[in-house]
């Protein structure tokens, strides 16, 4: 049987952005055709590759047995495609980041938006178990995100490296110390933690642990952006890793003294991905931001 280039490019698309609407438009195509294309691709598998959830799209095995192949083909296809009608001057083209940060993601998307300003780019903030699924299910070009684990197929390439901290309102009486420690957290603030699978909130529960401590009470924000607010708002104490706010922000920061290991936090592009010109052109990006910071 000969294989139809349409419906593998349309589920290779359709399986990345979980939704045949979007897939239409990155594919400049009907969405009836991309249904279509999908329909077609089902019958020669004789098995269904997609089921609609609550949130979009989902592989079924079939699908998860195709995916990994087909989406190797889309990005060859799509390589082969930017050389043919000059997509490598990046005046067009799409790139989609996930990070379990917002800094320092947002400062180089910021930087590759006015550099190449008609490049889409889609940016997803997940907890780090999340944005490493998403990673290793292949639905991203680029990862920002704290020591990854077990990514085969992907470069990683260290950018900076982080250590926990205390994120505090100014007026608050820890404000000024030069390091706070765990027990003086626990003992009259509400400590607030990014939401479950986060490595934040890994890493603390794993210090609390091994130093035989507790925090009483605690409040499960689901990301940093939102736990900033609520420090703001003077709900509690954050924890998180350093850096996450710029110079000006209100926020007052204290390391921890029971947590003074850095984290590297790390670019990691597929493979098979890096010769695709939006990839290249954002790992080159950010390897020049982290130039002057690695010599001076």
């Amino acid at each position: 049987m000969q294989i139809n280039p349409h419906r593998i490019r349309a589920f290779a698309v359709a399986a990345r952005e979980g939704s045949f609407s979007v897939a239409a438009t990155r594919l400049g195509i009907s969405q009836s055709a991309v249904s279509h294309h999908i329909a077609a691709l089902e019958k020669d598998v004789g098995a269904q590759v997609f089921h609609r959830a609550r949130t979009g799209l989902e592989l079924t095995p079939a699908g998860r047995t195709l995916h990994e192949l087909a989406d190797r083909w889309s990005l060859l296809e799509a390589a082969l495609t930017e050389r043919i009608v000059g997509l490598a001057q990046l005046d067009v083209g799409h790139l989609s980041v996930v990070a379990n940060s917002p800094r320092p993601a947002l400062d180089h998307i910021a930087r590759f938006q006015a550099r190449y300003p008609g490049v889409d780019v889609s940016f997803s903030l997940l907890a780090w178990t999340s944005a490493m699924e998403r990673l290793r299910g292949r639905t991203v070009d680029v990862g920002i995100v704290t020591e990854p684990s077990r990514l085969d197929g992907w470069k990683a390439t260290p950018i900076g490296a982080e250590r926990y901290c205390a994120y505090l309102r100014a007026d608050d009486p820890l404000a000024g110390s030069a390091s706070v420690s765990l027990e003086q957290l626990a003992a009259d603030r509400t400590v607030l933690l990014p939401e479950q699978g986060s490595f934040t909130r890994r890493a603390v529960r794993q210090r609390l642990s091994r130093l035989k401590l507790t925090l009483p009470r605690t409040m499960e924000i689901t990301t940093f952006p939102l736990i900033r607010e609520a420090v703001l708002q003077g709900i509690g104490v954050g924890v998180f890793l350093s850096g996450a706010t710029h110079r000006d922000d209100p926020i007052v920061t204290a390391p921890i003294e029971e947590m003074p290991e850095e984290h590297a936090t790390v670019l990691v592009t597929r493979h098979e991905g890096g010769h695709l010109a939006a990839v290249r052109a954002f790992a080159d990006m950010v390897a020049e931001a982290d130039e002057p910071s690695r010599h001076g």
